[in-house]
Parts: C-alpha cells; sequence; structure tokens
C-alpha cells in the first residue's frame, strides 16, 4: 500500500516513518468523471491525494458559465486551505480524469499543521504552487491564441494522467478554455494533421509531445518549472503506471534549463 501511495509526489516525499504516521488518517476513494469534489462556497471536508486521477479547478460566473483555473493531479494535492482553517472553496473542483486518490479529514491535517509534521512545508509549497499557475492561466487565457493555448493544457493535463491517450470531449476542452466548440475541433484537426494527435470521438491520444511543444506558448514551460513538483524531493520515486507517457520525466528538467540558462 506504501508504494501505491507513492504515486502521489507529495507523499512519496514523505519517509517511510512520516508515511506511517500519516497512514492511519488517509483513506484510498475512487473518483468518478465529472465528480464535485467540493464546489464554490462549499465546506471542505477533506484534502485530496491524486494517486491516478486528475481534477480541474473551475472558477464559476453568473449564468453559469465557467473557466478552467488549474489542473491537479499526482503531483499535487486538493483542498490545502483546509489546514490553514479555511473550510470554504473558492473554486469548483471537478474529476476531469477518473481514477485513485487518497483523502484525510480536514480535522486530521490541521491536527498535523499544528503539531508542524513534516507534511506541512510540502503543504504550503503546493499552495504556493497552485497560486502561481492560478496566476500565470489568466495571463495565458487572455494573452495567448487559441492553438496555443489547447496544445498547452492537452501537454499539462498529460503530465498529470501520465497516459498518451486522453478520454475527453471537444466540449469538454472548450468549456475548461473559455473557447467555442467549433474552434476545438479546428485547432484538434490541425494538430492530427500535423501528427502531433490522433483525435477519435471522446478520446485525444498524443502521438509526439515535441511537435505539441512547438505549438504551445511559453506559459508550459513556466508551469512546469515553477509547479509543485520541481520543489519535491529529489529522492522521490517517479510513478509507475500502466501506459505512462515516456516523456514526463525529462519534461521538467528540460523546461527548467530552458526557462533559468
Amino acid at each position: 500500500m506504501e508504494s501505491y501511495f507513492n504515486l502521489n509526489q507529495v507523499l512519496a516525499s514523505l519517509s517511510t516513518e512520516e508515511l506511517a504516521r500519516l497512514a492511519p488518517d488517509l483513506e484510498e476513494v475512487t473518483l468518478q468523471a465529472n465528480q464535485a469534489l467540493f464546489r464554490y462556497g462549499d465546506s471542505v471536508d477533506y484534502t485530496y491525494f491524486p494517486l491516478t486521477a486528475v481534477a480541474s479547478l473551475l472558477s464559476l460566473l453568473e449564468g453559469g458559465k465557467s473557466v478552467e483555473i488549474g489542473l491537479v493531479g499526482r503531483e499535487g494535492v486538493l483542498g490545502v486551505p483546509t489546514m490553514l482553517g479555511s473550510n470554504s472553496a473558492t473554486y469548483t473542483a471537478e474529476v476531469l480524469v477518473p481514477g485513485q486518490a487518497v483523502r484525510v479529514r480536514a480535522e486530521a491535517l490541521r491536527k498535523y499543521y499544528a503539531m508542524n509534521d513534516p507534511l506541512c512545508p510540502q503543504l504550503i509549497q503546493q499552495a504556493w504552487s497552485l497560486s502561481t499557475q492560478f496566476s500565470r492561466l489568466a495571463v495565458c487565457n487572455l494573452c495567448h491564441h487559441i492553438p496555443a493555448r489547447v496544445s498547452r493544457w492537452l501537454l499539462m493535463l498529460q503530465d498529470r494522467a501520465a497516459v498518451d491517450e486522453l478520454h475527453l470531449t471537444h466540449e469538454q476542452i472548450a468549456t475548461r478554455l473559455g473557447i467555442r466548440r467549433s474552434g476545438v475541433t479546428v485547432q484538434l484537426g490541425q494538430l492530427e494533421e500535423a501528427g502531433a494527435i490522433e483525435a477519435k470521438r471522446g478520446r485525444v491520444r498524443i502521438t509526439d509531445r515535441s511537435k505539441l511543444e512547438e505549438v504551445s506558448c511559453e506559459c508550459y514551460r513556466y508551469l512546469v518549472a515553477e509547479s509543485a513538483w520541481a520543489y519535491l524531493q529529489p529522492s522521490a520515486p517517479m510513478p509507475s503506471l500502466r501506459t505512462p507517457s515516456q516523456y514526463w520525466p525529462r519534461q521538467i528538467e528540460h523546461s527548467k534549463a530552458v526557462l533559468y540558462t
């Protein structure tokens, strides 16, 4: 079970003793597609550590329209503000890629925070990383064209899902990027013609990440370099999944080198 918990990079960064202390409070759960873990204004009762699932963080507008402000998967944590005593959600967390996660009750997490547990610095780093993602995506959605944003989003999602085939509809992509469905259809068609992806009904398979990276804006490289996984302990093992993307480990170091050299 410990090795399974290690699919989440925050849990993987803990020592065996630290994880053993936390394990009694962890509950393994299966997250279903489109499941709302919490909604804007809700009381946040649990913090989630995704193992194979990925959640989309949505900001809602009057009238029901929404736009994605972040993605969290195996590199991160959902519901970190509960540690600091904030029980009210400021966004909606909806499962985009179904899969496994472990969760801990908010009151238990605050107990660890009061004890200055080794987990707490990692969670604070997660909160910082997520705020960085929020601010960068706001800039990206305002300043960059649809092809770059679609490519950036596919790369981010693949990083977190760790698989090459993503079960997605054009409507899901359009909703999260705040663009028309017809625009998504056009861009996926162009990416398929370029050999970057294979798009079929209800799924997108990434066949050449390098071509996606060429189309993507600078925001992808920035977010990889500044994301939470760049700050986790170097000894943390990389997940081993059934159909992993071969590109995920190298992309982190490559993007950091691009930005900081």
